[in-house]
């Protein structure tokens, strides 16, 4: 494949991934600069990533990448995705364009009318662990799914992951919300590990939503999940011929014996050099197998990328692909979907 170049918008640690990622991969992608807002960020990626940076959009203009991550604050998004949108280029948004109601409205007509060459890079479903355990979801091992508990990840992530395990393209009605507050151990943040005992507050959110076509999606999720070890994720989906419980599923075959099988992964530890001292040692997946069938195999063998750097490599190649013309991977109605979701949360939270 062709080497895919492309400009990074902003510097927080979202950003970072990937700077990670395309110095993992340099065969494959090529940061053609980083555009940053100020000289300490400037000091910041080329004293320990080393990429070109810049500090203005008429930059990144000239160095016509094939397409521009945006990686900004949330609320500044939309504003700064839309810079670089008029001026012709391509867009892949970190995250959902926005969470205003009005401004999703008017972006999405502006998709629709194919004025807009833009994807949200929505990774979730392509870890590799996500992406085995859909793997055999799709193939109708435990038929029609209709109900699923998770506590996997937050709003439109998390949205995106329920549809994709139950297979279903809609809006969840949220019928019973409510969040509740709560302390706990500190253990980690972004940047370091916590040994001095010390407590932290944290909140849960409790939701159940109904589908029209009766599908329940119970969501149980604290953000402590992403990081703290006491606060693992956890799902449980349910089908006409059997279960999946946090990997491991529970079917009847065509005799209506039960089976009992859970995702065999093979992986090691990799070391490498980061700015951030929990990036320096990465747990690497290399294969998962089924009932002794490899249902998901790492495409990039040599490379060191954790879970998330890995699905976001993906997306980045999937994104080069939009821009030669192929369909998106991850369609804007989809992401229109699950921040339509998001927001009847938020509502049903008093948010």
């Amino acid at each position: 494949m062709e080497k895919i170049r492309f400009a990074v918008i902003g510097s927080g640690w979202r950003s970072l991934f990937y700077l990670r990622i395309a110095k993992s991969l340099p065969d494959l992608f090529e940061i053609v600069c980083v555009k940053v807002r100020n000289e300490e960020k400037k000091v910041f990626i080329e004293k320990n990533y080393g990429y070109k940076v810049v500090m203005s959009d008429e930059e990144v203009f000239e160095l016509n990448p094939d397409f521009c991550v945006i990686a900004v604050y949330k609320k500044d998004l939309a504003k700064v995705s839309k810079i670089y949108l008029e001026h012709g280029m391509d867009v892949l948004s970190e995250t959902p364009l926005t969470l205003v109601a009005e401004e999703l409205e008017d972006f999405k007509l502006l998709v629709d009318k194919g004025r807009y060459k833009f994807m949200t890079a929505e990774q979730y479903y392509l870890y590799p662990r996500f992406s085995a355990l859909l793997k055999i979801l799709n193939s109708e091992l435990i038929g029609r799914r209709s109900y699923l508990r998770m506590g996997l990840c937050h709003d439109y992530h998390g949205f995106s992951l329920a549809r994709s395990i139950l297979g279903f393209n809609g809006i969840f009605e949220p019928v019973f919300a409510r969040r509740q507050e709560y302390e706990l151990r500190q253990t980690f943040s972004r940047f370091e590990k916590f040994n001095d005992l010390s407590m932290k507050e944290s909140h849960r959110e409790i939701a159940y939503y109904e589908s029209k076509d009766g599908r329940v999606l119970l969501e149980d999720f604290t953000p402590e999940s992403y990081r703290s070890p006491i606060r693992p994720i956890s799902f449980y989906v349910e089908g006409e011929k059997g279960c999946c419980k946090d990997f491991t599923f529970y079917y009847l075959d065509d005799k209506n014996e039960t089976h009992i099988e859970s995702l065999k992964i093979e992986s090691h530890i990799a070391h490498r050099e980061d700015v951030n001292p929990l990036q320096n040692e990465v747990e690497v997946i290399d294969r998962i197998y089924f009932e002794n069938k490899c249902v998901f195999e790492n495409i990039f063998p040599d490379a060191i990328l954790s879970e998330d750097e890995y699905a976001i490599a993906n997306v980045l190649i999937n994104m080069k692909k939009f821009t030669e013309g192929e369909l998106p991977s991850y369609p804007f109605y989809c992401s229109y979907m699950d921040v339509k979701n998001t927001l009847l949360l938020q509502k049903k939270l008093g948010n």
